[in-house]
């Protein structure tokens, strides 16, 4: 991977993490700016009481750099997001530890975390 292939990886990552994060904020959500640990690991997307006093937990947001054209090999649902800025069908790729049938769709999750900071 050359240093510019790279480098464009980063600004997808951190535009994936700020497009993730106004949503949230957009829904009422006390979402922080990414953060860098005592451990050398980053938190893409703290969630604070709605005070600020408290982390509740953060959100890890992963993006994926390869374009994946059969969603039986990889994904399941399609990534509008992506796909329109893309301009080719993209899709949201499953952890590898969770099976396709147990992925949250993201009105599932947003309610979740809306659950979670009440």
């Amino acid at each position: 991977m050359s240093a510019s292939d790279w480098e464009r990886l980063l600004a997808e990552g951190r535009e994936t993490v700020e497009i993730v994060r106004r949503g949230l904020r957009n829904r009422g959500i006390n979402a922080g700016e990414s953060i860098m640990t005592d451990f050398g690991t980053d938190e893409d997307i703290p969630v604070y009481s709605s005070d600020g006093e408290r982390k509740l937990f953060w959100i890890s947001v992963k993006s994926v750099a390869i374009a994946v054209h059969n969603p039986r090999s990889w994904g399941v649902i399609e990534d509008r997001r992506k796909t329109n800025i893309l301009e080719h069908t993209a899709y949201l790729y499953p952890s590898w530890l969770v099976s396709p049938k147990n992925i949250l769709n993201k009105e599932e999750i947003i309610s979740h975390i809306q659950r979670l900071v009440q």
